[in-house]
């Protein structure tokens, strides 16, 4: 399966141009939050495939117009024969929209966790904000949260999809790490996954 995650920058190539060879072959859109409607709306056409997404801490105009999609956060969804939950938002350090507390944050992951007593396998985590500890210097926006950790640790998902922490945010940036057996993905701008 060929999935293509999107985050926190438009690709203009995605959209309309030279950037059909990425879309062809595409199974499912998977965004980590950050971007328009209509360009999710454009990718997800131009690739005739199904977009899953979450919000950003910047994605206060979905209260007007969502994107045309699955909104993943705090559900449980499968496609083919993959499972997916998701998680809106950043830590909060304003006081805008789709940002919360780790105590805010750690209710919302429990209310999931519930969901996955009589089945815990959980194959892609689709969230904005990044775990906690994986950045070095990072300021209070870009924090990840704890409770993504024990998530990870608990149900050991095959991938844990994120944005928010731009590449270009410093040098020697990493855009995946290794938490046990979870590959951790940055995907702003785009990255696109084979399973």
């Amino acid at each position: 399966m060929k999935i293509l995650i999107v985050s926190d920058k438009e690709v203009p190539n995605l959209q309309e141009g030279s950037g059909g060879e990425i879309l062809q072959g595409v199974d499912m859109i998977i965004s980590c939050g950050d971007l328009r409607s209509g360009y999710l709306n454009s990718i997800s056409n131009r690739a005739n495939a199904p977009l899953f997404y979450v919000a950003g801490n910047h994605d206060f105009h979905y209260y007007y117009e969502r994107p045309k999609g699955t909104n993943l956060d705090s559900r449980i969804v499968t496609f083919r024969d993959l499972r997916l939950a998701g998680f809106e938002g950043s830590i909060r350090y304003n006081h805008k929209t789709y940002q919360y507390t780790e105590y805010e944050m750690k209710k919302r992951v429990k209310r999931v966790a519930r969901k996955l007593m009589f089945n815990p396998k959980i194959d892609i985590v689709v969230t904005h904000a990044p775990p906690f500890g994986i950045y070095e210097n990072v300021d209070e926006c870009h924090t990840g949260f704890q409770v993504y950790r024990w998530f990870i640790e608990k149900y050991q998902p095959a991938y844990f999809l994120h944005g928010h922490y731009h590449l270009d945010y410093g040098m020697n940036i990493e855009r995946e790490h290794i938490i046990g057996n979870t590959r951790v993905i940055n995907c702003v701008g785009y990255y696109v996954l084979e399973i």
